[in-house]
């Protein structure tokens, strides 16, 4: 057992001495009744008559293809004992996640502008993500961890295209930042000297 305790220690101490990767830009991210990580399952300017009007046009023939599943993750929350059927071993997750499918009708892209996305009967664009529950911690290790060191799960995120209805009632792709999955992150609240 102590064997262990001290490769523990000196893998998160290894982990922690790393470069941080550089981070996709996301912005500020919100969560409402209708709006979950800057998607929105309404929006108070769609209009969904003249979205599909637009969507029908012949000249955008080459977006259908792009109408279906964005990302699609497993079918239930995952947690340990869903994972590992109750096993837990070496290769569990230490953190838990819950799904989210949602079909968007607005959303922020990376770059912060409100766009309202093609969401209609026929042309749907699912998007389905695991995020980690806000503010837990991970679940093993954190009774080896050395003094000044916590744990927290953080969801990451990556940059998906969707189809979305421009200013100009023309058709086009914007890049929106969705979760991608959850880690378990170790940070050093004890500053060298």
């Amino acid at each position: 057992m102590m064997v262990k305790s001290i490769i523990f220690i000196c893998a998160i101490q290894l982990i922690m001495a790393l470069p941080t990767p550089k981070e996709i830009r996301i912005n500020e991210i919100f969560s409402t009744e209708d709006c979950v990580y800057n998607l929105c399952k309404n929006s108070k300017t769609y209009n969904e008559h003249q979205t599909k009007k637009i969507v029908k046009d012949s000249k955008y023939e080459n977006y259908l293809q792009l109408f279906g599943n964005v990302v699609d993750k497993p079918a239930t929350n995952i947690t340990l004992e869903t994972r590992f059927g109750g096993v837990i071993d070496a290769k569990s997750n230490m953190c838990s996640t819950k799904r989210i499918t949602m079909f968007p009708k607005k959303g922020f892209t990376i770059d912060n502008h409100e766009k309202n996305i093609v969401n209609i009967p026929g042309y749907r664009q699912t998007v389905t993500f695991e995020s980690c529950y806000d503010g837990e911690e991970c679940y093993v290790g954190k009774e080896y961890l050395p003094i000044g060191v916590s744990s927290s799960c953080e969801t990451q995120f990556i940059v998906v295209r969707l189809v979305v209805v421009n200013e100009d009632d023309s058709l086009g792709l914007e890049q929106f930042s969705i979760p991608s999955g959850c880690s378990c992150m170790y940070s050093n609240a004890v500053r060298k000297r």
